[in-house]
């Protein structure tokens, strides 16, 4: 372990790496200046804990880590916790283990794990996955008041998924693809806001507000699917894959609902829809 008393920890360059040896802590004590901040981080299959403390400003920035599969947690961040690059690989993923942030994690390249645990993190802050996010298993998440967001081009979780943060959950870019593939279910979130495409071979079940952000396709093959909440939005709303969708939620939407396969049925006011 690598322990300061407030003070910040720098560690690698550009060109020098970072090589662990064993399972390591860097904790950099509890003051705005506890700043982490380290290069290229090589784990050998080993566990990594970062530890900024939880005074406003003691921020953590990692440029990547090789593999997750001893390991990553993050807790007591004061600070925007970001990884620039890759987290993971594909044949090395383990558990990811978010607690106590206090002004939010993102990881900006692609995340591989097995799966994302996120605890008592701040009112108002966001777990942002903006690149690519490959998971085995699932997102696990506590009620708290957080956003999460899944961004990137093309996402992938494999364990039925329960959005339980009380913040939103927004699923999607534009270009942006998330699979399921075993469902998901969000009876938590302020909104769930949807943009892109949505592959679910599990069912999902939404019972909060919906905001259609762009022109969403849904790809829905278990046999029943529902979204109970009020639909809110201009934009397209297509219906994919072998299920059903229901939707139960008297809702303001204008946009279109098109059927291209499946079935949709509408048991609710939606007297604005096309």
């Amino acid at each position: 372990s690598l322990k300061a008393t407030g003070q910040a920890i720098n560690l690698g360059s550009s060109t020098l790496s970072i090589n662990l040896i064993s399972d390591a802590t860097i904790d950099s004590g509890n003051s705005s200046s506890a700043v982490i901040t380290l290069n290229a981080v090589n784990t050998n299959g080993k566990a990594l804990s970062l530890n900024s403390g939880s005074t406003t400003g003691a921020t953590i920035t990692v440029a990547s880590v090789d593999s997750t599969a001893g390991g990553l947690t993050i807790v007591n961040a004061g600070g925007l916790v970001s990884f620039s690059g890759n987290v993971g690989g594909v044949t090395n993923s383990g558990a990811v283990n978010i607690t106590n942030s206090q002004q939010g994690v993102e990881f900006l390249g692609q995340l591989y794990g097995s799966n994302v645990n996120i605890a008592n993190t701040a009112v108002n802050t966001t777990i942002k996955f903006g690149g690519n996010l490959t998971l085995t298993g699932q997102i696990v998440t506590s009620l708290n008041n957080y956003n999460v967001d899944i961004l990137g081009t093309t996402n992938s979780i494999g364990a039925a998924t329960s959005f339980n943060n009380l913040g939103n959950v927004n699923l999607n870019s534009t270009s942006g693809s998330t699979t399921f593939a075993n469902g998901f279910s969000a009876a938590f979130p302020a909104a769930v806001n949807l943009n892109g495409t949505i592959i679910a071979n599990g069912q999902v079940n939404i019972s909060k507000p919906v905001n259609i952000l762009g022109a969403t396709t849904a790809t829905l093959n278990s046999s029943t699917n529902t979204i109970s909440g009020a639909i809110a939005g201009s934009n397209s709303l297509t219906m994919n894959g072998a299920g059903s969708l229901v939707l139960t939620g008297n809702s303001t939407y204008t946009g279109t609902i098109n059927a291209n396969a499946g079935n949709v049925a509408v048991n609710a006011n939606f007297a604005s829809a096309n």
